[in-house]
């Protein structure tokens, strides 16, 4: 297995983290408006009637590419994770979008402003976990591969497509690359959910309490633990240290604002599928179809998915290489400044490789 860690941030050329300090205004006054000016929104339809909403953001002087203007460097497809929305990533936007790249980013089926099937907007409900893969190939059909073909004409030269995805989304992520291996020149995942931590019982014994759980009528149900969304929460003393409060924050403030945003939990029948998916990727004749170079970022305290199936995967699969981001929470993205101001360099760096 090729790894390395990350222990220490270094600078980067035209990569400014913002200060957790002033996080919330610089967000405001700066970020987004900047993506405001840009934000392109659509709404597809995918296999089964499903609608997806989906935002790109193509900076004009890309466009151009003349008079020492930027010319883009690819074109960024953003699967975000369980219970979150595309909007979450902000940051993420800002800061690619800055080293030139363009976006594209939606929200997957379930969540934010895309179709669902159940009414209640603090379920996360799936019949199927294929159905992820399928609307995100219905977006990267109607959306990212026009408009990486509408950029590319434009500037004479043929932009790759990237891959940016974040835990659930990590998961897709790999079925799609199973499934459409010829999509991406790279991939980068963020905290793939590779294997799930279930407080007292393996994966294994949880496959087998859900198939009678379902089979009962109680699919729909809240696991147990965490149901409807409420406007308290309290941020646990142990992860001020490795993520940032103000960053949470922020992003969940936006769920009070937005019912579309208020994902929580997942249901029984959620859980269920995603256990069934994770099998499917590591089937040994499924792994054998990645051949997307991909650079996994695992987070070393993470304490949302289990470490295990991130190693594993990075051992079977050999276009694959990991970073261990030591002191990391499992949202990078959200993490303190010093560890923004870690990753985000070898990100770009491994982008960079293969960029236009």
């Amino acid at each position: 297995m090729k790894e390395k860690i990350l222990e220490s941030a270094r600078s980067y050329p035209g990569f400014n983290p913002i200060d957790d300090t002033n996080f919330e205004r610089t967000m405001q006054n700066e970020v987004v408006p900047f993506l405001d000016t840009l934000r392109k929104t659509q709404r597809i339809t995918a296999q089964g009637a499903r609608e997806i909403y989906c935002e790109t953001f193509v900076p004009e002087d890309f466009l151009a590419g003349t008079d020492g203007k930027k010319e883009c460097r690819g074109l960024i497809v953003l699967f975000h994770g369980f219970c979150e929305f595309c909007s979450k990533f902000d940051e993420f936007a800002y800061y690619v979008l800055k080293q030139g790249y363009a976006l594209c980013r939606f929200d997957q089926f379930g969540h934010g402003f895309s179709g669902r099937e159940t009414k209640n907007s603090s379920k996360v409900h799936i019949r199927s976990f294929q159905t992820y893969v399928d609307c995100a190939h219905a977006v990267m059909e109607q959306v990212a591969r026009p408009l990486a073909a509408d950029v590319s004409k434009t500037l004479h030269k043929e932009i790759p497509l990237f891959l940016f995805a974040h835990s659930m989304g990590g998961a897709v992520a790999a079925l799609f690359l199973q499934q459409h291996p010829d999509v991406f020149k790279a991939a980068v995942f963020s905290s793939p959910m590779f294997e799930l931590q279930i407080p007292g019982m393996s994966n294994t014994a949880a496959r087998i309490l859900l198939t009678f759980i379902r089979l009962f009528g109680a699919g729909e149900k809240f696991v147990a633990g965490r149901g409807e969304f409420t406007e308290h929460y309290v941020f646990a003393d142990y992860k001020k240290p490795i993520c940032s409060e103000r960053r949470f924050f922020y992003h969940f403030n936006k769920r009070k604002t937005e019912v579309r945003w208020q994902t929580w939990n997942g249901t029984y029948a959620w859980l269920d599928e995603s256990l069934k998916a994770i099998r499917r990727i590591f089937k040994k004749e499924n792994l054998k179809k990645i051949t997307t170079p991909i650079l996994l970022f695992q987070a070393e305290k993470d304490d949302t998915v289990s470490l295990g199936g991130q190693n594993r995967f990075a051992e079977l699969v050999p276009s694959a290489h990991m970073i261990v981001c030591k002191g990391a929470n499992h949202e990078l993205c959200n993490g303190t400044n010093e560890i923004v101001a870690r990753w985000y360099p070898e990100l770009f760096d491994f982008f960079g490789e293969f960029a236009g």
